[in-house]
Formats: structure tokens, C-alpha cells, sequence
């Protein structure tokens, strides 16, 4: 995701609809190391892909205002 955001040139990067999903302590049947994947670990996944702006990690019911430049 990091890389394809870097190459398409956006400053703005959401995620939402994350599986596993933040805080789940299994995904399926596989229990997931630490109690579950936190905010910073995907926002380090899409920074280790090389994007460098800014990055907003949807929780559940999460909302985006847009505004008109």
C-alpha cells in the first residue's frame, strides 16, 4: 500500500476496513503475537513501503471530513 501511495503521488493516505482488525488477539484461528496488530503497526507497514505523507488509521466508525480548498 505504502509504495503504490508513494508512486501515485497522494499527500493523504486512510486505511479502514483493517483485517485483522486493531486489537484482535486472533484472526481467524491464529492467535496473533502481543494481543493483536496496534495503530503504529500499520502505519510502520505503509512507511516501510515508502510513503511518507500523512497517514490516518480508520477505527471502527471513523469519519473524514473533506473540505474544499
Amino acid at each position: 500500500m505504502g509504495s503504490l501511495s508513494k508512486r501515485a503521488g497522494v499527500p493523504n493516505l486512510m486505511l479502514t476496513h483493517l483485517i485483522p482488525p486493531m486489537g484482535a488477539p486472533r484472526q481467524g484461528p491464529y492467535p496473533l503475537p502481543e494481543g493483536g496488530l496496534t495503530q503504529a503497526d500499520y502505519e510502520s507497514a505503509v512507511r516501510d513501503g515508502g510513503f511518507e505523507g500523512n497517514i490516518v488509521v480508520g477505527t471502527d466508525l471513523a469519519k473524514l471530513r473533506l473540505v474544499k480548498e
